[in-house]
């Protein structure tokens, strides 16, 4: 039986879990691609305890402490070695911590959070 529904799935944009006028779905994964991160583990779990004093040490507005514990479970992965963790908290701490980042020179974190961020 045709409905006239017409479905157009550009494969290269999107992943379509179900598709048509009926269809159901009883369980979605969605997937995400992350950005690797390929740094020295170390010397990032310095610099994001750098970010995270500078970040303290200034902090008054809410967004501020939410940056505050973003860095500091990034850090937490990081020392685990959760690579989805920590790309997760890292692009969670946002343009903020890129910001504040870069104007401290802790240029492995700089990165880790633009490459997190899909920069």
């Amino acid at each position: 039986m045709n409905t006239g529904d017409t479905f157009n799935n550009h494969a290269d944009q999107i992943e379509v879990g179900v598709q048509g006028s009926h269809a159901k779905v009883g369980r979605l994964e969605q997937k995400q691609q992350e950005q690797v991160l390929k740094v020295d583990v170390d010397e990032l779990i310095g610099e994001l305890r750098q970010l995270q004093a500078r970040v303290q040490a200034g902090a008054s507005q809410p967004e501020e402490f939410r940056v505050i514990a973003d860095v500091v479970e990034a850090i937490e992965a990081a020392e685990k070695g959760d690579g989805h963790r920590l790309t997760n908290r890292l692009r969670s701490a946002g343009h903020y911590a890129l910001d504040v980042a870069k104007s401290i020179g802790t240029t492995v974190a700089a990165e880790a959070i633009k490459k997190s961020m899909g920069l």
